[in-house]
């Protein structure tokens, strides 16, 4: 710019108003669409959260759903009047009866009331029967009287497959006089998981036991079913997922939860290329993946 008589002030060239007038046009337009683009990125978050507990909640009452069936099932084979009457051959025979329309059950087991196995549905009568107790489940039957889940097991205690068990107390006279098992194995629950309906094909959902071990996966089921649940960061690596996982501390009675991203895809640049996709309705891995 030129100086100027001070009557007249400063003058500006023409290209220089061109600019200003640019400027002063684009500032407002860019002021407008960041407020919106964070609006998104901020109604985006919270719906996906409302989404992730509405699809928590569904998929615990699918899997509660399945284990009380279980659990009704043992209360009714515990009625058999065979072990009433302690005749434990006519009663593995009603047991590997009621098996058999038990998808999800591989096996059922007998106890004592003091944890040691007698009667076994996968192996002859008479055999050697491993018990499918763990150490510190048989004090807690004990003390509550409740049926009890198991955590997921494998090796030699289910034959090398994979399973965890659910015990049912049975009681007679008032007093505990055995301990039936049934023995699940995780393909049920996976499957029971990919049959619930999904508002997108990214997410991955699984079912962990209180060891934080991995029992049912909707995805991969094979490759990461028996290992800790936590989220790894090996799990998103070059991807928008976010892997996502909880745990329930009983010291403090709250629910931990704990997340994996690979944050130079998943940051906020990712995200608000998602929630536009989400908006528009496009697949939310366009221009991502």
């Amino acid at each position: 710019m030129r100086p100027v008589s001070r009557r007249t002030g400063w003058s500006f060239p023409l290209r220089v108003h061109l600019l200003f007038l640019v400027v002063g046009t684009l500032l407002p337009t860019l002021a407008l669409t960041g407020v919106l683009m964070l609006r998104v990125i901020r109604d985006g978050r919270e719906t996906v959260r409302r989404q992730l507990l509405e699809a928590a909640r569904a998929q615990a009452t699918i899997v509660d759903s399945e284990l009380l069936g279980t659990i009704r099932a043992l209360r009714a084979l515990a009625e058999s009047k065979a072990l009433r009457a302690g005749d434990l051959d006519g009663f593995r025979d009603e047991a590997l009866r009621v098996e058999q329309t038990q998808p999800s059950w591989y096996d059922v087991v007998l106890h004592t009331a003091k944890g040691a196995a007698i009667v076994n549905v996968a192996k002859s009568f008479g055999a050697v029967v491993p018990s499918v107790i763990e150490g510190d489940s048989l004090p807690q039957i004990l003390a509550t009287g409740q049926p009890l889940i198991g955590n997921l097991r494998g090796g030699s205690d289910f034959g090398e497959q994979l399973a965890f068990p659910v015990h049912v107390p049975v009681m007679q006279d008032g007093r505990l006089v055995y301990i039936l098992s049934a023995v699940i194995t995780p393909d049920r629950l996976a499957n029971l998981l990919r049959g619930q309906s999904t508002l997108s094909d990214e997410w991955v959902r699984g079912v962990m036991d209180n060891n934080a071990v991995l029992v049912a996966r909707t995805r991969d089921s094979a490759r990461f079913v028996g290992e800790k649940g936590t989220p790894d960061t090996k799990n998103v690596t070059f991807t928008n997922f976010v892997d996502v996982g909880w745990r329930h501390d009983p010291r403090t009675g709250r629910v931990v939860l704990l997340s994996a991203e690979d944050n130079l895809v998943k940051g906020a640049a990712g995200q608000a290329v998602q929630s536009l996709n989400v908006m528009c309705g496009w697949p939310e891995t366009t221009a991502l993946l």
